[in-house]
């Protein structure tokens, strides 16, 4: 008889526990999308899987990887394109996220973040953040970021156009560094650049990663054909 309690005992031990490798990533990996939407906004798409052995650990929050892939985040700066996040050796409040859909990590060992924004993503943040620029246009290849438009100057409006580098202004800032401007084909002397920067009302044209949910600290910025891509690191941890 207590043989058969046992191996009836076991049989319902292994079957919980393939249970819980087949349910428990799923149902948590649900709570952080639902998380991340109520952070974000529904608009985005959110694809989230983890990883963690067993998976029973998961009850404890415990979670050996963590990857998000987002696209179309608005964030208070611009909108991405795709925000890819890594977590490794990551404690998240799992009460926090299945009863108030709050994401709260206690502990992420390692972090790695790729953010991608397109020449399309800024061109949309001038059309709706600098309204001096009309008909903003963005080109961004791999030497530099260029944009031009028309800004109305004394009731008459002239063709401006410049270029210059994203790159890391502070650990946790990424800027356009302006290195040419012209107006109507004619190149304006550095001393005059700020002038005209400030006749746009001196677009802010950089992204803030300290308002990244987790400690986020810059470590490269490139630029490829048609976007900007930022790659940055969580704080060890964090």
């Amino acid at each position: 008889m207590l043989k058969r309690v046992l191996v009836v005992a076991f049989i319902l031990f292994v079957a919980l526990a393939a249970l819980s490798e087949l349910v428990l990533p799923r149902a948590i990996a649900r709570g952080v999308e639902e998380a991340l939407a109520a952070r974000f906004g529904e608009e985005a798409d959110y694809d989230v899987t983890l990883k963690s052995y067993p998976s029973v650990r998961m009850l404890l929050g415990d979670l050996d990887k963590v990857s998000v892939v987002s696209t179309n985040i608005a964030t208070a700066d611009i909108i991405l394109s795709k925000l890819a996040v890594t977590l490794e050796d990551a404690s998240v409040d799992l009460r926090a996220l299945l009863a108030d859909r709050d994401l709260v990590v206690s502990r992420a060992t390692r972090g790695e973040v790729t953010i991608t924004v397109t020449a399309a993503n800024l061109r949309d943040y001038l059309a709706a953040n600098v309204p001096e620029l009309k008909d903003p246009d963005v080109l961004i290849t791999a030497d530099a970021v260029a944009i031009a438009g028309r800004l109305s100057v004394a009731g008459r409006d002239v063709a401006v156009a410049f270029a210059g580098q994203f790159l890391l202004t502070d650990a946790d800032t990424v800027g356009l560094d302006i290195q040419s401007f012209s107006v109507n084909d004619v190149p304006v002397p550095d001393v005059f650049i700020e002038t005209w920067l400030e006749v746009m009302s001196d677009p802010d044209l950089s992204l803030d990663l300290s308002s990244f949910p987790l400690p986020v600290t810059g470590k490269e910025v490139t630029l490829e054909d048609g976007r900007l891509i930022i790659e940055a690191v969580i704080a060890q941890g964090g």
